[in-house]
């Protein structure tokens, strides 16, 4: 049965934290939110009223989106009754375990426990927790900004419950949020339409995405041949011969080595031809 959600505490209101606070209030969840930043509630405020006309564009309700959202005095008030909390204090290991294990201790124990980290996984900050409190813990890493961009990386620990990413899916889901089997060269993709709506795209954005993407394709085609042997790549087998179709016609001899060296040029000037 699919769990309801009525309280959200976002802890740490930096960029990413305001943004959740405005989506989560937009979809009429009760809010709060702690940082121990001096002008939080000025912050808080501010946000509201930039994104609120974004939130309306998607066909949010807005009205009363500041009554939703309350200032808490400290992490413990902040998830006393959450159903979620969402996490989104600093990239740094040592400070996310002590975070969670005060998230663990403090919110109910029915409250999922969400990360926004982008590059360390659930399980470098977990380890010293009891089983039933890592459970209940894995990533929820948003496309930047959340309240705009709709796609979230729901990543589990190695001790993360089924069913708790179960209920995170279903968490994001009711907020709005699109889930699904994104693999690496699709997230590169993502981020180089960002950077071009931007208008700050650049011949080595692309060359970085396609060394990385042809690396991707001859591995895989060599890994097919691996596994099934001679016949890795014959019509028998679908996605191997599609990544060989992939790499014979998209991936050309030389591709990775010259946009290497576009890569490099941008670095180094025209040293990186030497």
């Amino acid at each position: 049965m699919t769990r309801s959600f009525r309280t959200a505490a976002v802890v740490g209101a930096g960029t990413i934290g305001l943004s959740w606070t405005a989506l989560f209030a937009a979809h009429g969840l009760t809010v709060r939110v702690s940082d121990p930043r001096g002008d939080l509630a000025e912050a808080v405020a501010e946000a509201l009223e930039q994104y609120a006309p974004h939130l309306a564009a998607r066909g949010l309700d807005v009205t009363g989106l500041a009554d939703r959202v309350h200032i808490a005095a400290d992490v413990t008030d902040a998830v006393r009754d959450a159903d979620v909390v969402q996490e989104n204090g600093p990239e740094r290991a040592d400070f996310k375990k002590d975070l969670f294990a005060a998230l663990a201790r403090e919110a109910p124990a029915h409250a999922l426990l969400l990360s926004s980290s982008s590059a360390i996984p659930a399980t470098a900050f977990t380890g010293g927790l009891a089983d039933e409190d890592v459970a209940r813990v894995l990533i929820g890493h948003p496309f930047n900004p959340p309240h705009l961009l709709p796609l979230v990386e729901v990543v589990p620990g190695e001790r993360t419950a089924e069913d708790a990413v179960q209920t995170a899916v279903d968490f994001y889901t009711s907020v709005g949020k699109s889930l699904g089997n994104i693999t690496a060269s699709w997230g590169m993709l993502v981020q180089l339409a960002r950077l071009q709506d931007a208008g700050i795209f650049r011949d080595e954005h692309s060359s970085l995405a396609k060394v990385f993407v042809t690396s991707r394709m001859r591995e895989v085609v060599g890994w097919s041949r691996e596994i099934f042997g001679g016949n890795g790549i014959l019509l028998d087998h679908d996605i191997p011969r599609f990544f060989a179709d992939a790499e014979a016609i998209y991936s050309f001899e030389g591709t990775r080595e010259m946009n290497t060296l576009i890569v490099g040029k941008s670095i180094t000037g025209r040293s990186a031809f030497v």
